[in-house]
């Protein structure tokens, strides 16, 4: 059940059939339809408040299309509390994680680290919001973030910490639909990475000014990164592999639409959970593959 806030005052919505679509950035939407003859369809407007029943959880309206019979409305998940401050000019001082958020965590929120990630990284921006700081934590550090708006907790998690646990999807069980997409324009097996004021690693990289990572192919295809963030070469070298694991291989992303066997029998089929984050295996007959994704958006 979703109830309606317009100016305070509660209003019980008519329509059930409704759905969260949780993303990676965080940004969750909340997305349902109205007839726009209903009697609480005047009550739905732009920046009205949205609880779910299930969870407690805040969205904001943002998007209503009218047609002649029915409306489609979304709503954002209520992260407005980190936007309401502004940083300028803004920096963290080489700070962590856990103190880089808890320096600009707006009032009556709480930060829940369970990334397990303790290095030191330097934000510069020319002007930020909380939002920003959050946003750049999450390229800085790779880490992903959990907003609670219901308990006013944000939470950050490694995404390489996510394991396979034995879910899977093929066509003989619960896969419904698969969609493939994979693309290799931007493929980088050879990357050059400079730091602040020309800082390079090739002193503690053999003489290389390079990482190499050829676990697709043995071509050899340059990239340049530069990023004045980094005033340690050990840092720099780190990221630059890191970066690296990512541009050696070609881009690829399957859209599925499965039966949620978890959520129907979960005394029978409770490891088929497909979370965010969580890795699942995928049978693809068609490609005569089996792949481990991770869930980015459900």
């Amino acid at each position: 059940m979703l109830t309606l806030y317009n100016n305070g005052s509660p209003v019980t919505l008519p329509n059930d059939d409704y759905y969260i679509k949780e993303k990676y950035d965080g940004a969750d939407e909340v997305i349902f339809e109205i007839s726009i003859w209903d009697k609480n369809y005047q009550y739905i407007t732009e920046e009205a408040q949205i609880i779910t029943s299930e969870d407690g959880q805040r969205y904001v309206i943002k998007a209503i299309d009218g047609g002649s019979d029915s409306a489609k409305v979304k709503g954002l998940l209520d992260t407005q509390a980190f936007m309401q401050q502004m940083h300028i000019p803004y920096t963290n001082g080489g700070n962590s994680l856990s103190g880089t958020i808890s320096d600009v965590l707006p009032s009556g929120w709480t930060f829940q680290d369970h990334s397990g990630i303790t290095i030191a990284r330097t934000i510069e921006l020319e002007a930020a919001t909380p939002a920003d700081v959050v946003a750049a934590c999450a390229e800085t550090y790779s880490v992903v973030f959990r907003y609670d708006t219901a308990n006013n907790i944000l939470h950050a998690y490694n995404p390489e910490s996510f394991q396979p646990l034995g879910a899977f999807a093929t066509r003989e069980l619960n896969l419904k639909e698969i969609n493939y997409k994979g693309k290799s324009d931007g493929i980088v097996t050879r990357l050059y990475a400079v730091g602040k004021d020309g800082l390079t690693f090739e002193s503690i990289n053999d003489g290389k000014p390079y990482v190499d990572n050829n676990t697709y192919t043995d071509a050899v295809i340059c990239g340049y990164w530069k990023d004045d963030r980094y005033t340690v070469a050990e840092n720099l070298l780190a990221d630059a592999k890191k970066q690296l694991e990512t541009l050696a291989v070609p881009e690829r992303s399957y859209t599925c639409s499965v039966v949620d066997l978890a959520n129907t029998n979960p005394e029978l089929y409770g490891f088929l959970d497909f979370s965010l984050f969580h890795v699942v295996t995928l049978i693809d007959e068609t490609r005569n593959s089996r792949v481990d994704h991770q869930v980015t958006e459900f």
